[in-house]
């Protein structure tokens, strides 16, 4: 992949040619070598630029060709040799050049030092691409211009990345050049690889956007889905195989024990039990479809629109009891409800 092979290069680079940055008509593209540079901890990200220009540009306009990519964190520049002398002049034997050649010297020095400070990272689905899905690219061009039109600088991140350079923190993501990304945008995907780390978990998060994108399901029933079934692929699966004291499938309503992660009959219930959730024999039959069933089947359920608070409930009790501790982002979700 693209972002593969820039991460084993000492400078990830790029080229802007035929005009493909130009006052009128912009790309993003350079972001595709800096990001790679942030999250990979190279300090240097690099553009050959105006090769093959169709026209050759004056000082303003080159100007700007430089601005827009440093912009988008390019901090090193070769400017494309176009011959030049006293008997064939041409856009680089302009007296105003050694200004241009001195302001990116100075611009890019000042935007090598320090730490990179963006703070959104926007998955990068290379796979997605090898099924010739035109809708991949077009989404991530929308969310790139819409972040960057709005001053909000964001780095792609691949698979790769999270696999070998970064690092789950509290409430952030840490790159290898020790930038913290606290928001990850997740655009429309069609695959992600399966022998990854966390590819289950990645796969689960995408259906669940793309399901409340959609408007497939109740919020609810989603959040549900994910909490539940995040938990069960992370080490926390609940025993919902049988009542945890006779040992029979419950015929009726049964109560949860969140603390325990188990069930049992009301009539096993220990005497003096506390913190048990009474739960229809519907939503008991919920939870185990979310826990124990194929992926592909993961989202194909209904409930009766009166239970889904109550499958909420269960699987967000559940949770908190078994991560013990306070959720800003869970905090944050109940302000919006």
């Amino acid at each position: 992949s693209l972002f593969r092979d820039l991460s084993r290069v000492q400078v990830p680079g790029v080229d802007a040619i035929w005009n493909q940055i130009w006052p009128g008509v912009e790309n993003d593209f350079p972001k595709f070598a800096s990001s790679v540079s942030h999250v990979w901890g190279k300090c240097r990200s690099f553009s050959e630029s105006f090769a093959a220009y169709y026209t050759s540009p004056d000082m303003d306009q080159a100007k700007f060709v430089v601005d827009h990519q440093i912009a988008r964190g390019i901090n090193f520049f070769e400017f494309m040799f176009w011959m030049a002398g006293s008997q064939r002049e041409n856009w680089m034997s302009d007296p105003g050049m050694k200004s241009l050649n001195d302001y990116t010297a100075r611009a890019t020095y000042l935007m090598s030092l320090g730490k990179p400070g963006a703070r959104i990272a926007v998955y990068y689905p290379t796979m997605s691409f090898w099924t010739g899905s035109s809708a991949v690219n077009d989404d991530l061009v929308k969310i790139s211009k819409e972040l960057l039109s709005h001053q909000k600088d964001f780095d792609w991140v691949d698979e790769d990345a999270f696999s070998k350079a970064l690092r789950v923190g509290s409430g952030y993501i840490e790159n290898l050049s020790g930038q913290r990304y606290h928001t990850l945008i997740i655009p429309s995907c069609e695959l992600i690889p399966e022998n990854e780390p966390a590819a289950e978990e990645l796969r689960l998060m995408l259906n669940t956007l793309y399901c409340l994108e959609q408007d497939k399901l109740p919020p609810l029933q989603i959040k549900a889905i994910l909490e539940l079934r995040l938990l069960t692929l992370t080490g926390y699966m609940p025993d919902l195989i049988a009542c945890r004291v006779c040992g029979s499938l419950p015929e009726g309503p049964v109560l949860f024990d969140p603390a325990g992660g188990s069930v049992c009959c009301p009539d096993c219930a220990p005497a003096g039990a506390v913190g048990l959730l009474p739960l229809p024999l519907g939503v008991f039959a919920a939870m185990r479809h979310i826990i124990y069933c194929e992926f592909e089947k993961l989202f194909c359920f209904r409930l009766a629109e009166e239970n889904l608070p109550l499958l909420a409930g269960a699987a967000e009790q559940y949770l908190l009891c078994q991560v013990e501790r306070i959720l800003p982002a869970l905090n944050f979700y109940k302000t919006m409800l």
